[in-house]
This record gives structure tokens, sequence and C-alpha cells, in this order.
């Protein structure tokens, strides 16, 4: 595939569909034991990405998982990454999400990477999430 194409794939993806804001990276500690809680404060203090990105909201797709016949509701969270810039990103570390132009309740909201993100040509770097705050 021409790489021309697929570099003005990537830019127009990062310029319509990120419309979100976030920090990447592992948490350190910030400060000294909380004594009411018992919890040293944590933030991600040195991001391995900052910059746009674009949540989406686990779909549901349900799933038979035994032999009963039992169904499961499957919800996956993602966040979408530009190529560009987030090679560092790997599971575990934890998404912040900072700024939202269209849902002002994801401001705040932290999430763990639960696996990489592989594909042969792509617009965005797509990682799964699990929720932690």
């Amino acid at each position: 595939m021409n790489e021309a194409l697929v570099n003005r794939a990537r830019e127009m993806s990062k310029a319509t569909l990120m419309t979100d804001e976030c920090v990447i990276g592992f948490k350190a500690r910030t400060g000294p034991m909380d004594q009411e809680t018992g919890r040293y404060p944590e933030a991600v203090t040195s991001p391995v990405y900052s910059g746009v990105c674009h949540f989406i909201a686990g779909g549901t797709e349900s799933r038979v998982v035994d032999t009963g016949g039992q169904r499961v509701i499957d919800q996956t969270d993602v966040v979408k990454v530009p190529v560009i810039g987030s090679e560092a990103i790997e599971p575990r570390m934890i998404v912040v999400f900072t700024k939202s132009q269209f849902d002002p309740g994801l401001v705040g909201v932290e999430a763990r990477i639960s696996g990489p993100s592989h594909s042969g040509i792509a617009a965005s770097r797509k990682f799964s999430l699990e929720q932690v705050s």
C-alpha cells in the first residue's frame, strides 16, 4: 500500500476522530502516605504519551460461555491514539483522560491498558481498557 496514502489516513483519523485528550504512563507515588486512608497518592508523573486520543465505550456483544447455554454480556472499552508518537505504550499502563470535546464526564477517568495493539496497516493504535476509576 502507498505510504503517502497511509500517512494521509493517519492524519485524517487524528484530525476528525480524536476529540479527547489523555496522558498514558505508569503511576508513581507523588507524596507521603495519607494517614486516613493508608494509601499513597499516585499520578502518571512521566507519561510516555500525552495528546489527542479517542475513547470508545464498549459495545455489547453476547456470547455463549458454557454448555448450559448461559449468555454473558461482553463489554470492552477502547482508546485510540495516533500511530506516530505512541510507540512506547504498553499493557498495564494507565490512561488518564484530561479533556473531552463531547463528554465532560470523561475528564479525570482512569483506565488500565489491558493488552497490546497490533495491526499491519493502521490509521491509529487501538488499546483495550479496564476502567480503574
